[in-house]
């Protein structure tokens, strides 16, 4: 791997998070300034993180944590096979149901 396809990872990685995070947020009807409230990160960089730029990591963290969602859910993973991904949505289900 060279660092220009690293670069592209990172990036491409960084909106799919922001994208998330927009969705979750608009999915609990709250605003970037009910987030900002909730988490102590301002709204700007709510709106930065969502846009899908680089932000210090507890930045990230304490929107997780007032979103009150798995870590795991902002990071993309790659599926290898249908048998995976079967079991990802099996366990999404099982977590929905237990909510």
């Amino acid at each position: 791997m060279n660092k220009d396809y690293i670069d592209c990872k990172i990036e491409s990685t960084l909106h799919a998070i922001g994208a998330r995070i927009c969705v979750e947020r608009n999915h609990q009807n709250l605003t970037r300034d009910d987030l900002e409230e909730l988490s102590g990160v301002s709204s700007d960089t709510i709106k930065r993180i969502e846009a899908g730029c680089v932000v210090k990591v507890d930045k990230f963290l304490r929107i997780i944590f007032a979103l009150d969602v798995p870590v795991d859910m902002f990071f993309p993973c790659e599926v290898t096979s249908k048998e995976d991904m079967a079991k990802r949505i099996k366990c999404m289900i099982d977590e929905l149901v237990e909510q």
